[in-house]
């Protein structure tokens, strides 16, 4: 398995989806561990991070959305199901793991952290699409640590 490992450039839990479950966690030593681990996995790149964030930022973002409107954390999973089917959103992984993983983060985000998360993916987006963006890798790990910032926000 290590040789594998070895050749692909992919050890286990240095993943993207490591790195996706980290930032919903909100934990950002982990998250930001992962970030160089991650870019340098055969055909990934920050552009790609940022759009597997995105689309996890508007899951939770619906999933909070849901969970105001009272619907019990059992049906989530069946609704971020609904969502990426009506979306088309590319969470990174198997539909069913991300709405797993979806499931058990959505009572750590707020509306406003929610809020808050789409407009830094916004901002990281502009950026890497300025030609000025000297290092992607520096421009993933401050918005990470933004992202894993936000459960202090909402607390303060």
């Amino acid at each position: 398995m290590e040789a594998v490992s070895a050749v692909v450039g992919v050890r286990r839990g240095e993943t993207v989806t490591d790195l996706l479950d980290a930032v919903a966690r909100h934990d950002a030593q982990a998250a930001v561990q992962l970030v160089p681990h991650v870019l340098s996995q055969p055909k990934m790149s920050a552009v790609q991070v940022v759009i597997m964030l995105g689309t996890q930022a508007f899951a939770l973002s619906f999933g909070r959305a849901r969970r105001d409107a009272g619907v019990p954390t059992p049906r989530l999973p069946q609704e971020y199901f609904a969502f990426l089917k009506d979306t088309g959103g590319y969470p990174g992984r198997p539909w069913g793991e991300a709405a797993s993983a979806w499931t058990r983060a959505t009572d750590g985000w707020s509306a406003e952290a929610c809020a808050r998360a789409l407009a830094l993916l916004l901002e990281a987006d502009t950026a890497l699409k300025d030609t000025r963006v000297s290092n992607e890798e520096q421009l993933l790990t401050s918005l990470v640590l933004a992202l894993c910032a936000t459960r202090s926000r909402r607390a303060a």
